[in-house]
């Protein structure tokens, strides 16, 4: 099982990076097209012993249910970056003083 989370984690980032890895030739355009195929074959594999996995890591149910295993987390820090991005495209964003080194 933990052969199948090491695979699925670095699938994953190959995954999410794929751009990265073709621009570079890092991976070929054969192999590329299957990463997403691979990373569902395991999920499928992983699924049925994903209680196990939590139990195995020792996270108890206030953990599971955190803000920030909900997604909520990623959402709030989202909304900040946009109100950054509105506030720099105004123009009204303050100017920070120049630093004493400078």
């Amino acid at each position: 099982m933990l052969t199948w989370l090491r695979d699925l984690f670095g699938l994953t980032v190959i995954e999410r990076n794929l751009a990265w890895y073709l621009m570079h030739g890092r991976i070929s355009t054969g192999r590329a097209r299957t990463v997403t195929s691979y990373v569902d074959r395991l999920l499928g594999r992983l699924r049925p012993h994903a209680q196990d996995l939590v139990d195995a890591f020792g996270y108890a149910p206030e953990h599971v249910r955190a803000a920030i295993a909900s997604g909520a987390e990623g959402v709030r820090q989202a909304e900040a970056r946009e109100c950054q991005r509105r506030l720099r495209a105004s123009g009204d964003v303050p100017v920070p003083e120049p630093s004493a080194g400078s």
